[in-house]
């Protein structure tokens, strides 16, 4: 992120793809220096995906309250993608929730050392998002127990949102966007175009994302909705700074 900082110093134009971690995890982490500065506007909210609650199939267990109880009763593992990043804070604020206890074994190599562990029943949660676990599911790899966002996904209409399964305090998405430093209004206005593309809803709907394809200030209001939200999941895994 500071290279990004450095290249709309440097007087460059930059696109810079949008998430919680951009935008809200790095400076709550590492202070604001480490977020876009007020070079980067936003352009366009491109919708949001849910963050899904995944069990090892060698667990054994079919929902989320079978998992909190065996939490109580075992030493349960969970796997992340390191430290502060959005998969280890969704678990550790679930685990804030529901009062449990599980190990956090952070795979800094990558999700696929993650979802080998998960399949052989090393670790037994992986909170990862949707985008990057829908082929895990498809595969039996990886048992989806619920959703951590404010309704069903259309992709996993089976699975429950951690509200229905009393965790209403739990609705943390990855929302998805472009912000912009340096460019000319004819590339901001072409970008703007390009938002309203029908064909580009429809690629966004069938990977999983929801919410509309959105216009630039409403991308900074879903940021600031968000924040609080972000604020809590850090404090539960104790890495607030």
């Amino acid at each position: 992120m500071r290279c990004a900082n450095a290249l709309a110093r440097d007087g460059k134009p930059v696109l810079l793809l949008a998430t919680p971690s951009t935008h809200i995890l790095l400076a709550e982490r590492l202070g604001e220096a480490a977020a876009p500065d007020a070079r980067f506007v936003p352009l366009a909210g491109l919708g949001r995906a849910p963050n899904v609650l995944l069990v090892s199939p060698r667990l054994g267990v079919k929902s989320v309250e079978e998992l909190v109880d065996r939490a109580r009763s075992e030493r349960l593992a969970y796997g992340s993608a390191g430290a502060g990043q959005t998969i280890h804070v969704c678990t550790a604020y679930l685990c804030a929730l529901a009062h449990i206890t599980m190990r956090h074994v952070p795979y800094d190599r990558g999700s696929a050392h993650a979802y080998a562990d998960l399949v052989a029943g090393r670790v037994h949660v992986y909170f990862d998002n949707l985008l990057g676990c829908r082929d895990a599911i498809a595969r039996g790899d990886a048992i989806p127990l619920a959703v951590s966002a404010r309704e069903r996904n259309r992709l996993l209409p089976q699975v429950p949102t951690l509200a229905e399964r009393g965790y209403a305090g739990h609705s943390l998405e990855i929302w998805f966007g472009v912000f912009g430093a340096g460019l000319a209004d004819t590339v901001a206005r072409d970008i703007d175009s390009i938002r309203g593309e029908p064909a580009l809803r429809e690629s966004l709907a069938a990977v999983g994302l929801s919410g509309i394809v959105a216009e630039g200030p409403a991308l900074a209001r879903e940021i600031d909705a968000s924040r609080e939200a972000w604020r809590r999941a850090l404090e539960s895994a104790g890495i607030r700074r």
